[in-house]
C-alpha cells in the first residue's frame, strides 16, 4: 500500500517550480524586446518623417531660387519661420567650369536627439533663355 501511495503522490502531472520561472524569465526578456523594438520603429518613423518634409522644403526653396533667375555666387541663410520654424536652410551657389552653369546646393537643417541632421539637394542652374533657367537636377541626399 505504501508503493501505491507513493506512486500516486508522484504521478500526478503539472509544472514545478523552476518550469514556471524559466517560463516567466523566457517571457520577460521577449516582452523587453519586443518594446524595445516598438519604441525603435517609432523613432526611425520620426527620422523618416523629418527626411521627408526636409526634402520638400528643399524642393520648396529650390524652385524659388531658380524663379528667381541665374542665382548669384555666394552663401545665403535662413529659415522657414511660422511655416516649419524647426528647420533652416543654407543655399550655396558656385561656378561650374562652363560659364552659363551655376551648382546650387541647398541644405535643410534641423535638431534631432541634440544632433544636427541635414538634407542636401544639388541642382544645377543655366543661364540661357531657352531653359528658363529650370533647374536640372538632383538630389543627392546626405542625412
Amino acid at each position: 500500500m505504501n508503493d501505491r501511495h507513493f506512486n500516486h503522490i508522484h504521478s500526478k502531472k503539472g509544472f514545478t517550480l523552476i518550469e514556471i520561472m524559466v517560463a516567466l524569465s523566457v517571457l520577460s526578456i521577449s516582452l523587453v524586446v519586443l518594446l524595445g523594438l516598438r519604441n525603435r520603429g517609432i523613432s526611425l518613423a520620426e527620422k523618416s518623417r523629418h527626411i521627408i518634409e526636409a526634402t520638400l522644403l528643399a524642393r520648396q526653396k529650390t524652385t524659388e531660387i531658380s524663379a528667381q533667375g541665374f542665382a548669384g555666387l555666394g552663401e545665403e541663410k535662413g529659415d522657414f519661420g511660422d511655416e516649419s520654424p524647426q528647420y533652416s536652410w543654407r543655399q550655396t551657389v558656385i561656378q561650374t567650369p562652363v560659364q552659363e552653369i551655376r551648382e546650387l546646393l541647398v541644405q535643410i537643417v534641423w535638431k534631432e536627439n541634440n544632433r544636427e541632421e541635414t538634407v542636401d539637394v544639388t541642382t544645377y542652374l543655366f543661364n540661357n533663355a531657352t531653359t528658363g533657367n529650370a533647374p536640372v537636377g538632383i538630389f543627392t541626399g546626405n542625412n
